[in-house]
């Protein structure tokens, strides 16, 4: 069933940041500039928005880093992504689409009570 989301901010936290997510580190300051534009895995979040993040290229350190300075890595179609905010935040989908322009994508959630549901 298709579920346009009428009211976007329902349930949207200004807190992204989650456990397990590949993320790219935008700060051209942190370990000197050695980490800018490169990939790494959320290992945990402390205080909703600072991430403890391990880089994904060279020797997999691992950096603390506020999620101003990070953006999230959009895997390939039909992948498997983790809703980040809004209703079904938590939810695993199935990335159906993305609109670079709009800065938006379609996703069908596949677990949970909003099972089915296209977003």
């Amino acid at each position: 069933k298709k579920v346009q989301d009428t009211n976007e901010s329902v349930d949207e936290l200004p807190n992204w940041l989650h456990e397990g997510i590949v993320v790219k580190i935008l700060n051209k300051k942190v370990g000197g500039g050695k980490f800018f534009k490169m990939k790494g895995k959320v290992l945990r979040v402390i205080e909703d928005y600072i991430g403890e993040v391990q880089v994904l290229e060279g020797n997999n350190e691992k950096i603390r880093i506020d999620q101003e300075d990070l953006e999230t890595v959009i895997p390939s179609l039909n992948r498997e992504v983790l809703v980040l905010n809004g209703r079904c935040r938590g939810c695993v989908a199935k990335l159906l689409s993305v609109n670079i322009d709009a800065f938006s994508a379609s996703v069908e959630i596949i677990d949970g009570k909003h099972k089915g549901e296209i977003l």
